[in-house]
C-alpha cells in the first residue's frame, strides 16, 4: 500500500510540474511578445487552458528531456551501487577523491559557460539553467557516492529534497528563458511578415482608427452606395490574435485595436506563406 500511495504522489508531483510548466511558458512566451510588440499581453485575456495549450510544443521536449535523464540517472545508480559494492577496502581507499573531483567538474562547466556566454548567445541563454541543474544534481550524487565509499549511512532525507527543489527552479529557468526567446522570435516574425495574417476590414460607418489606412469606397467608386453597405476599407492590418469573438490587429504606427465581430463589419485574411 505504501508503494501504491509513494507511486500515486510521485504521478501526481509530475502532473503538477507539467501543468505549471505549460502554463509558466506561455505566458512567458506571452508576456515577452507582447513587449517586443509594444503590447500590453493582458487586454488579450488569455484564459489559464489558452496559455497551457500554446506552450504544449514547446514543454513536451523538456519533459522527454528530463524524463530520458531520468531513465539514465536510474540506470547510472544502479551501476555505480553494484559496483561500489564488488570492490574491496584498497580499492575504495584509493577512490575517495573521485567524488570531490566529480563536484569540482560539475560546478566549473556553467562557470565557464557563464564566463564564455558572450560568445555564443543565444545559445547559452537557454543552456546555463540545464547546466546550473546538472551540476547540482552531479555535486548531490557526488555526496551519495562518497557515502557508498566510505561505507556510512544514506544521506539525510532533507538533501533529496533540496536537490528536487533546485532542480525544479532550475527546470523553470531554463523554460522561463526559452520562453522569452520565443517570444522575442515570434514578434521579429511578426513585423518582418513571415507567417503572418493580413486582416482588411470593411465597414459600414467609419471606425475611426488611428495610424490605419482607410479608404472611402464611396469616393472612390464616385457614386454613393445603397444604405448598409460597406463603405470603409481598412488595410494593411495584422492580426495578433482572435478569442472570445474579437480580433486583436495592429498595424505599424498604431496600437492594438480591438474589433469585435458584429454587424456592419467585415473582415478579410491573407496568411503569408514565407
Amino acid at each position: 500500500m505504501n508503494r501504491l500511495v509513494a507511486a500515486g504522489l510521485r504521478l501526481l508531483f509530475g502532473i503538477a510540474l507539467t501543468a505549471g510548466l505549460l502554463v509558466y511558458l506561455g505566458y512567458t512566451r506571452a508576456q515577452a511578445q507582447g513587449l517586443a510588440m509594444g503590447v500590453d499581453v493582458r487586454l488579450l485575456g488569455l484564459s489559464v487552458p489558452d496559455l497551457a495549450l500554446r506552450a504544449v510544443g514547446s514543454v513536451l521536449p523538456m519533459v522527454l528531456v528530463v524524463a530520458v535523464l531520468g531513465v539514465a540517472c536510474v540506470l547510472l545508480d544502479r551501476l555505480v551501487r553494484s559496483a561500489v559494492a564488488g570492490m574491496d577496502q584498497a580499492r575504495r581507499r584509493r577512490l575517495r577523491w573521485a567524488p570531490a573531483l566529480a563536484s569540482v567538474v560539475a560546478v566549473a562547466v556553467p562557470g565557464a559557460v557563464y564566463l564564455s556566454q558572450n560568445h555564443w548567445l543565444p545559445t547559452s541563454y537557454v543552456l546555463y539553467p540545464w547546466l546550473i541543474g546538472l551540476a547540482t544534481l552531479l555535486v548531490a550524487y557526488a555526496v551519495v557516492v562518497g557515502g557508498l565509499l566510505r561505507g556510512t549511512a544514506e544521506p539525510p532525507p532533507g538533501l533529496r529534497l533540496m536537490t528536487a527543489l533546485a532542480l525544479c527552479g532550475c527546470l523553470f529557468w531554463a523554460a522561463g528563458n526559452l520562453a522569452r526567446q520565443e517570444g522575442r522570435h515570434l514578434a521579429s516574425e511578426f513585423w518582418n511578415g513571415r507567417g503572418v495574417t493580413t486582416v482588411t476590414v470593411f465597414s459600414t460607418d467609419r471606425l475611426y482608427l488611428s495610424g490605419v489606412q482607410v479608404t472611402d469606397l464611396d469616393m472612390l467608386s464616385g457614386h454613393p452606395r445603397d444604405g448598409g453597405a460597406f463603405r470603409y476599407r481598412y488595410e494593411n492590418l495584422r492580426l495578433v490574435d482572435h478569442l472570445g469573438g474579437r480580433y486583436f490587429l495592429l498595424a505599424e504606427g498604431s496600437g492594438l485595436i480591438v474589433l469585435s465581430e458584429a454587424r456592419g463589419l467585415r473582415f478579410e485574411f491573407v496568411t503569408s506563406q514565407d
